[in-house]
């Protein structure tokens, strides 16, 4: 259970991989249908139901969505938390402010960062491993770190 918690790749099997490539195209083919209510809802649900926008059934598709893509993940490896709070603002980051293309970054620099945790967890510590998880997370708040570090402090006096 430790192991699952901390994010492990080590029980992944190859046929279980073929099976998460299929779920994650058929979730992102879907999440790309939502960008455009998506955007529209990001100005507000009044502003959004005035332009014609259904807003509790997008939203509820929005929720069911996000779940299953978090339950692929986590079915397989255990919690990512810090890939997904990461990942968003590193696309943000390197430029990809509009949704069609942040969210396409963003899965490419999710699976990115987790090829590289989980290949500095086997290797780093050899012949000993740690989980992808755990590297993930120490990037991650690495990362926050130094965002937080850039973000100008206000004096009030």
């Amino acid at each position: 259970m430790l192991s699952w918690l901390s994010g492990t790749t080590y029980s992944a099997q190859p046929s279980t991989v073929w099976y998460l490539i299929g779920i994650a195209l058929i979730l992102f083919a879907l999440s790309l249908l939502l960008i455009k209510p998506l955007r529209v809802l990001g100005l507000g649900t009044g502003v959004a139901r005035n332009l014609g926008v259904a807003v509790t059934p997008v939203t509820l598709a929005l929720l069911v969505l996000v779940a299953a893509l978090s339950t692929a993940s986590t079915l397989a490896v255990g919690p990512l938390s810090f890939i997904g709070l990461m990942v968003p603002h590193l696309a943000t980051s390197l430029g990809a402010v509009r949704l069609e293309r942040q969210l396409p970054l963003a899965a490419l620099l999710g699976t990115g960062v987790m090829v590289i945790a989980d290949w500095i967890g086997r290797y780093i510590i050899f012949p000993y491993e740690l989980p992808a998880g755990t590297i993930a997370a120490i990037i991650g708040g690495a990362y926050f770190l130094w965002l937080i570090r850039k973000v100008p402090v206000a004096v009030s006096g």
